[in-house]
């Protein structure tokens, strides 16, 4: 994420109550799930006021959204299109099976390990040049196509040209951090479960 501008530290910001909005969104939703009857109109003034939470001051740490931000940063692009489409109470995009996610979280853990300098290569710096990163993902986007992935394929079209337009200074962080994979985590230990 490039700090330097204030629009884009912005961005961050206002990223952070968008997610907790959608984690109030999401709270709701497993209430109805359980039977819990709420009006059609209680939900969505629910979510904003979740979203509005987040930037009231809460002493000593100051307002919620300024905090998570500075823990975990500006959320990837990714996550922010999830959220506004569970805040908005849009359809996601399906998860992946348990075999794919659960490659996906081995890859995830394996790029967090290496980014963090356990071993010899640093694939988080490829994303500061990710011209053939640009080219590896075209196989992940015709298998996308076929499987008829029509929302996964907006959602990497758009952080994308998220990252290009140069709300991120690196690709990485547009398409994914550290909040996807533990929410893919709880997914597939909850399908499990079920």
């Amino acid at each position: 994420m490039n700090f330097g501008n204030p629009q884009i530290a912005l961005y961050g910001w206002l990223a952070q109550g968008l997610l907790l909005a959608a984690l109030a969104a999401t709270g709701i939703a497993g209430a109805r799930a359980r039977g819990w009857r709420l009006p059609e109109h209680v939900a969505p003034l629910l979510c904003l006021c979740a979203g509005i939470a987040a930037f009231l001051p809460l002493p000593p740490v100051g307002d919620l959204a300024a905090w998570s931000h500075g823990v975990l940063g500006a959320p990837s692009f990714t996550l922010v299109q999830l959220a506004l489409l569970r805040v908005l109470g849009r359809p996601l995009p399906p998860p992946p099976g348990r075999g794919p996610g659960a490659l996906l979280l081995l890859l995830a853990l394996l790029f967090y390990l290496t980014a963090l300098g356990l071993g010899p290569l640093d694939p988080y710096g490829w994303g500061f040049h990710p011209h053939f990163l640009f080219a590896a993902l075209l196989p992940l986007f015709i298998f996308l196509y076929q499987q008829r992935q029509g929302g996964w394929l907006l959602i990497l079209s758009l952080d994308l040209m998220a990252y290009t337009l140069g709300l991120y200074g690196n690709l990485w962080d547009a398409l994914f951090d550290p909040l996807l994979p533990l929410i893919l985590a709880l997914h597939l230990a909850r399908k499990k479960v079920s």
